[in-house]
Order: C-alpha cells, then sequence, then structure tokens
C-alpha cells in the first residue's frame, strides 16, 4: 500500500494505492464545487467580509503551520465572486433604505473622507447620512484623475452623491457639510435646499483657534474658558430660533466671561439665560478683564466677519460628528496605510456601510453576571479612559455587541454564484485610467539603470 497526500490551497487530498499500482481510496477533507474547494471559497471571502488582507492571514496561518490557499487563488476569487457577491447584496440593502425614505424631506450630513493625509490622496469618499436613522443612505468614491486635484475631489463626491439622491427620487431638505468652499457653492444653486454648516466642525476650529491665542504670553486665563466657549455656541445654535438672534446670543459671550449677564448694546438678547450666579462660591475660572489681552483675544475671535456670516448656516445646529463615527468604521475596511484597486476600494466602501447600517442605534450593554470586579448584574457598562485633550478621566458607554448575520448570508451567496445557481446584479464602473500618473511609465530597463544606490560602490 501506498499514500499520497497533495494540497490544493486548504485541501488535503490522500490516495491510496495498492502494490500494483491500482488506485483504491480517493479521499479529500472538505466538499467541492466544481473544482474549487470549498475552504478555499469561505476562506477567501472571510478574509474580505471581516476587512482583513490576504497577506496578513497567510502570514498568521503561516505561523501556526496551517495549509492555505495562495495569493493568487484569493485574488481569482475575490475578483470572480466576492465583488460581485458584495456589490448585489449592498445595491439590494441600498434599495430597500431608499424606498423606507421615499416621499420624505430628508436631513442629511455629508463630509468626505480621503485615504492619505495632505495633498497626495488617490481616493476620496463621499458619505452622506440620514440623521434621524444616522444612516448612511449613498455615498461615492472618487479617484484622483476624475478631478482637477486631491483638493477638488469632495466637491466631485459631493456632487455625484446629489445626482444618485435625485436618481432615487429623494427630496433633501437640509443638507449639513463642513465650510468646504467648493461645497457651498454647489448647493448655491440648489435653492430648495437649506445648507446648514456643520456645528461640530464649527466649534472645532474656534476651539483651536482659542487654545491657539490662550498659549501666547499674556492670554493664560482663556484657556480654562475654552470648552465653555465652545459649548456656548452649541447652545446658541440649539436655542437661537433664527439667525440675527443666534449672532447676538454667540457674541454676549464677551460680556459673561468678563461677570457682566446683563447689557443694553443688543437689539433682542440683553442678559445670560442662566440662573443669578452667587458671588461667594469660589470659581474655578477667573472673570476676564474687559480689554485686557486675554478678553481682546477672545474678543478677535467672537467676532470675526467670516465667523459671523457663518453662523446663519448653523441655525439648525446640525453637526456631522455621526459621520466621524461610520470614518471609523471605514478604518477597519480601507485603513489609509494599505491601497487597494478602485473595485476592491468600492467593496470595502460597501461592506464598511453595510456594517454601519446593520449596527446603527445598538443600546448600552449591561452587566450579564456580576462579579468581585464588576457592577451588580443588570447595570449598564461603562469603559473610562483619560482625554489628554481635556486632561479629565471621562466616562464611555459600553455598546452591545454588534451583530455579522448578515455576512452569514453574503457567505451564501458567494458559494451559490459559484455553483451558478445565482446571477448577481452587475454596477458599471467609471471609466478610469489603471494609475494616476500623469505620464507613461519608461521601458523597464531604463527604470532599472537608474535604480542604484548610494550605497553600493
Amino acid at each position: 500500500m501506498h499514500l499520497k497526500s497533495t494540497y490544493v490551497g486548504s485541501l488535503l487530498k490522500v490516495t491510496v494505492t495498492c502494490s500494483c499500482g491500482h488506485e483504491v481510496i480517493e479521499w479529500e477533507s472538505q466538499p467541492k464545487i466544481g473544482r474549487a474547494p470549498v475552504g478555499n471559497l469561505i476562506g477567501a471571502a472571510a478574509i474580505l467580509l471581516s476587512g482583513n488582507t490576504f497577506k496578513n492571514v497567510a502570514q498568521v496561518t503561516n505561523l501556526m503551520g496551517v495549509q492555505f490557499f495562495s495569493e493568487t487563488v484569493f485574488y481569482d476569487i475575490q475578483r470572480n465572486l466576492l465583488l460581485p457577491a458584495v456589490n448585489n447584496y449592498y445595491i439590494n440593502e441600498s434599495q430597500s433604505d431608499i424606498e423606507n425614505f421615499q416621499g420624505q424631506s430628508l436631513w442629511l450630513s455629508g463630509d468626505g473622507r480621503c485615504d492619505s493625509p495632505g495633498y497626495n490622496a488617490k481616493y476620496c469618499s463621499y458619505s452622506m447620512m440620514e440623521m434621524s436613522s444616522q444612516q448612511i443612505i449613498t455615498f461615492d468614491l472618487v479617484q484622483v484623475s476624475q478631478a482637477s486635484s486631491s483638493v477638488g475631489m469632495e466637491k466631485v463626491g459631493f456632487v455625484n452623491c446629489m445626482g444618485k439622491m435625485a436618481d432615487a427620487g429623494l427630496s433633501v431638505g437640509v443638507m449639513a457639510t463642513d465650510r468646504h468652499v467648493g461645497i457651498w457653492e454647489v448647493l448655491e444653486d440648489y435653492k430648495e435646499v437649506d445648507h446648514e454648516f456643520d456645528i461640530w466642525h464649527l466649534t472645532k476650529s474656534i476651539g483651536k483657534k482659542l487654545t491657539s491665542k490662550a498659549r501666547l504670553k499674556g492670554n493664560e486665563e482663556l484657556g480654562p474658558w475654552v470648552n465653555s466657549i465652545k459649548n456656548h455656541l452649541w447652545w446658541s445654535a440649539q436655542n437661537c430660533g433664527g439667525n440675527y438672534l443666534l449672532v447676538e446670543m454667540w457674541t454676549s459671550i464677551v460680556h459673561h466671561v468678563s461677570n457682566v449677564h446683563e447689557w443694553n448694546s443688543s437689539d433682542l438678547f440683553h442678559k445670560c439665560a442662566h440662573v443669578p450666579l452667587p458671588e461667594n462660591v469660589e470659581r474655578s475660572k477667573k472673570w476676564l478683564t474687559p480689554g485686557s489681552k486675554p478678553h481682546q483675544a477672545l474678543s478677535e475671535i467672537v467676532f470675526d466677519k467670516r465667523l459671523l456670516k457663518d453662523l446663519k448656516h448653523v441655525t439648525k445646529a446640525c453637526h456631522t460628528g455621526n459621520l466621524e463615527v461610520f470614518h471609523n468604521v471605514l478604518l477597519k475596511y480601507c485603513p489609509k496605510r494599505l491601497h487597494f484597486s478602485y473595485p476592491v476600494m468600492q467593496a470595502r466602501l460597501q461592506l464598511a456601510v453595510l456594517d454601519h447600517n446593520h449596527n446603527v442605534g445598538r443600546e448600552q450593554a449591561v452587566v450579564q453576571r456580576s462579579s468581585v470586579r464588576s457592577a451588580p448584574e443588570g447595570t449598564k457598562r461603562w469603559r473610562y479612559a483619560y482625554s489628554k485633550a481635556a486632561k479629565e478621566w471621562l466616562s464611555k458607554p459600553v455598546m452591545e455587541r454588534k451583530d455579522y448575520g448578515y455576512l452569514k448570508e453574503l457567505m451564501v451567496d458567494v458559494l451559490r454564484i459559484k455553483e451558478g445557481t445565482f446571477q448577481p446584479q452587475v454596477s458599471a464602473l467609471p471609466d478610469i485610467p489603471p494609475n494616476i500618473a500623469p505620464i507613461p511609465r519608461p521601458p523597464v530597463t531604463e527604470l532599472q539603470d537608474k535604480a542604484k544606490s548610494r550605497f553600493v560602490k
């Protein structure tokens, strides 16, 4: 008897032959669909659907001594099976969401995210979120070759997203974005859309300016007021009910920080909205003297002409903070330090949207079983972290675990496509060049001749 073992990726095949050379038994460790081992198919699917990369997983299996399929096999499965399956599933989910939003005047927030910092980004994904449900309703992936420069990609993505909204028959009532000049110019043509600036970005910008001013010599007393001033802008936007009142409410901060709580210099807003402050209580922040250096520094920021002009776009207190949560999810599927081709980048963005939309609105987790070190059973769970920026300890809720049951459905779709029992929907990708180089590649020999190290003698 003779045993012969061979591998086809993750599949082990054992052939037993007798002494006369006759094949007696042929055994395989897993089923196959056609000639493809199922383990290879679901292994490749698990890599992409979990947001991993082949190289990372292959290194793990290599260290464990586990037989695995090759990189060529993975990319072949990804191109022919995984990308179509993900695209089909995303289309169905997106169509279902669009049907739910039909007939409504939607309040959306939008923001762009480039694949690398600075001015050398190749991709920019622009996403739009419906504010009440916090679901991503559409997105667009832009390659730099589709725009005038990497800076212009966000505007192109926004225009494409608005086009998708129109094609889907959805009505946009409010659109909240950052203060991107190009997007502001585009929305000037959408008279029916109320363009709001993101109060979160605006507050963050003001906070940076205040912090920068407070670091200057003589302005140290302004530092403790930074968070209070940022909170005041949020409060003003939430309670103003109109542009003119918002300006007066916002600029009133220069009076409050000086311990002046009533004034006659405004038309509508004449006093602070808080209750009278006790005079015999020790304060954590010193009042600023009117006309002092820190007070003048604050006034320069508060009365900035562009800021006062932009306040008319924050009267509804809209923000894109929840979009930043989605961008954190994007990092799992599209890490900025890795490059992906356009079709793969598109699929990974679709997976990020599915991940976010399927798990948005989770409740805060509770303690399932109490122990010596935990809170009583049924108590809401929290985690605690020290913030370097705020210089204090913060408590953050621990949410329930995510539900990835939909990924099982996706894996079944992959197998069905391979079997030939399922035909996925196909979406046309934009006609873009294979790379973003502005000039053709020189001959290989010429490039190799240039590759000389200064350390080689």
